[in-house]
């Protein structure tokens, strides 16, 4: 299971999208932190729960449209390289191949968010705050966002194995 999600996560990771949308999101997480500057019209220090809230927004498309699009591609990457009927052939059951696949969607996403967090206290100490709260980042934005992310992980790879194309999984999917 492992050897098969690192297989999965590697081919994501490697891919020039991937790379392409996450400097995407960081370079839009760090404006709209560097532009996060009041509230009602009174200026702000962007601590960590600002910088949470701004975060959240930010990522939330970014990590959708990753979601979508490699689970289209994980699914589908047999089937485009002609190598699905020896996949189906073979003697182990159809799980050891979706799970891992929605395990290496779920950690790319959560990667999403550890660069999240990175452009977040990158933000706060280009605004002069240097009292990073790593154990808010981790109760407040990872763990709720990654449960979050995993349940999309889930529903973009479900989706798309039931689809008959792949491009028919993106439509349902978005």
């Amino acid at each position: 299971l492992w050897s098969r999600a690192v297989f999965e996560m590697v081919l994501v990771f490697r891919s020039p999208a991937y790379v392409i949308l996450i400097l995407l999101a960081l370079a839009l997480a760090v404006v709209t932190l560097l532009f996060t500057g009041e509230i009602y019209g009174a200026p702000i220090i962007l601590v960590t729960r600002v910088v949470i809230t701004a975060l959240t927004g930010a990522f939330g498309l970014i990590s959708m449209v990753i979601a979508i699009y490699y689970a289209g591609e994980l699914v589908w990457r047999d089937r485009d390289r002609k190598v699905h009927e020896i996949v189906d052939a073979s003697s182990t059951p159809d799980w050891t191949f979706l799970i891992p696949k929605t395990l290496a969607l779920a950690l790319v996403l959560i990667s999403t968010l550890l660069i999240g967090v990175l452009a977040g206290v990158v933000t706060q100490t280009i605004k002069g705050h240097t009292d990073f709260e790593f154990g808010k980042y981790l109760l407040w934005y990872l763990v709720p966002q990654g449960l979050s992310f995993t349940l999309m992980a889930v529903l973009a790879i479900f989706v798309q194995a039931l689809s008959p194309n792949k491009f028919v999984g993106w439509a349902i999917t978005v």
